[in-house]
């Protein structure tokens, strides 16, 4: 059993490591585009293995264990810890090792869940979805695209995929993007993040995956927006 003692210093580093990420995402930044019309985009969706929660892998991503391990982190690096969870796990990782502490999605559970999302994903061409939701919502933004002689580049690729499991497990899909971008002779890169609505995960598994099948219909059309307003600095 975790004690309060030990939770109220780990929601202290949990602080600690927010106001780092924070200024880390302020630091990490585009090139203005502003004043770009015609962009030349190109999209990597690498093969991620299916859409999972991570149970034996990852101690920052895996439920079960997770919470133990993400304070036990925390415990032994004491006043080093945003160093010491910078070179031990992923920063993000530990941040939701320590957030799922007090509870996490049971391992028999996230097994379902991996195979639920595993049977409804099986046949879908995520790489092609990704590519033309991202051509209809830079049409939708008034972005003209070409391959060549554009105002601005843009290098997009998705860095992960996986259902990212909270407190309550309430679980949501969860796609992490690093975006590179040339205007000009300037060039910087991004990383933004997508998650869907939050559900139960018993809710994401009923009826053989109803729900999951039913959000992948629109799942990308949701991320391409995200990006490109966060790229072009624009409200909905």
């Amino acid at each position: 059993m975790i004690s309060g003692k030990r939770i109220t210093k780990s929601r202290r580093d949990l602080t600690a490591v927010v106001v780092v990420l924070a200024l880390v995402s302020a630091c990490a930044s585009l090139p203005s585009l502003e004043k770009a019309r015609t962009v030349s985009l190109r999209t990597e969706f690498p093969s991620f293995g299916g859409l999972t929660v991570d149970v034996d892998g990852n101690p920052g991503t895996r439920p079960g264990r997770m919470a133990a391990e993400g304070f036990a982190v925390t415990e032994a690096c004491g006043a080093f810890f945003l160093y010491c969870a910078a070179v031990t796990v992923p920063l993000g990782a530990t941040i939701g090792a320590v957030i799922t502490a007090a509870e996490t999605l049971p391992e028999e559970q996230a097994h379902e869940l991996n195979r639920v999302s595993a049977n409804v994903t099986a046949g879908l061409n995520l790489n092609a979805s990704f590519r033309k939701a991202m051509r209809k919502e830079a049409s939708r933004q008034g972005i003209v695209l070409r391959g060549t002689h554009a105002d601005a580049r843009l290098n997009i690729a998705v860095t992960a995929l996986f259902w990212d499991v909270s407190i309550g497990n309430n679980v949501a899909i969860r796609i992490e993007f690093e975006v590179t971008g040339f205007v000009g002779g300037k060039k910087g890169r991004r990383k933004i993040t997508y998650r869907s609505e939050r559900a139960k995960a018993s809710e994401w598994i009923a009826d053989s995956g109803k729900r999951i099948r039913e959000k992948f219909t629109t799942v990308m059309d949701e991320a391409s927006q995200t990006i490109w307003q966060q790229v072009l600095d624009r409200d909905e």
